[in-house]
């Protein structure tokens, strides 16, 4: 599977960042304080989260948890 676009709405100090798009290097620039760490973190919990989602088992109705580890490795 390939992340081929990303919108973020609503998180931390971002109020809306709709379809950033990514290719196979994504570059984001931006003064200090714009909210390019935020925009990572913000990809970073739907990413855990979608795991959660992965390993749930079949038909179970869970609650998922995000707990931020700011550690961009997925």
């Amino acid at each position: 599977m390939q992340l081929v676009n990303f919108s973020a709405t609503n998180y931390r100090s971002i109020t809306a960042a709709h379809r950033i798009a990514f290719s196979n290097v994504t570059v984001l620039i931006g003064k200090n304080n714009e909210g390019k760490s935020n925009l990572l973190r913000a990809l970073e919990a739907a990413m855990q989260l979608l795991r959660q989602h992965a390993l749930a088992e079949p038909g179970r109705i869970r609650r998922m948890h995000f707990e931020s580890t700011d550690s961009y490795v997925w």
